[in-house]
């Protein structure tokens, strides 16, 4: 028993982790984690945006 997990930064690993799972006949489920962080704009008024990064995916596998 145990689950195998794999972090990814391109959709090409993602995918490939998920199919191998699948081929394998281990459960799955893929996670796509997005994160933004606040930046300057004005630098006389003080303003704020969020500029996002790159996501993250997160594919684990088990038996079912």
């Amino acid at each position: 028993h145990g689950r195998i997990v794999v972090n990814a930064v391109t959709i090409e690993t993602a995918s490939r982790a998920f199919d191998f799972f699948k081929k394998k006949g281990l459960e799955k489920e893929m996670l796509m984690i997005n994160i933004a962080r606040t930046r300057g704009v004005d630098m006389r008024g003080g303003l704020n945006l969020f500029s996002a990064n790159n996501p993250v995916f997160i594919i684990t596998g088990s038996l079912s």
